[in-house]
């Protein structure tokens, strides 16, 4: 049976025990320029067949891309890596106008 005065210490041992575990954790790496500017047409709304014309790229690339983008960030889908980078700041949530 665990006395009353030992919940403090076990509350404290367990928290330490995650926080550790956090550490492990591998920070999310930084996305490239070019990977930025792909997740910056997917935030637009573009296809990727979209996004690979205005790149000169084909589709597959602007696919196998988008997929090493979610796998950086841990996102499940396109719109959640854009959610996703633009928390961390990785794009604006709209593109800066060169007037």
């Amino acid at each position: 049976m665990i006395a009353p005065w030992d919940l403090p210490q076990m509350a404290m041992t367990r928290a330490i025990g995650l926080v550790m575990d956090a550490q492990r954790v591998r920070a999310p790496m930084d996305l490239t320029a070019h990977e930025r500017e792909i997740l910056g047409h997917v935030r637009d709304g573009a296809t990727y067949r979209e996004v690979g014309r205005r790149l000169h790229i084909s589709p597959h690339t602007v696919k196998t891309t988008m997929a090493g983008i979610r796998g950086k960030l841990g996102a499940h889908s396109a719109l959640h890596a854009v959610v996703l980078a633009l928390r961390r700041g990785e794009i604006a949530l709209r593109e800066e106008s060169q007037d």
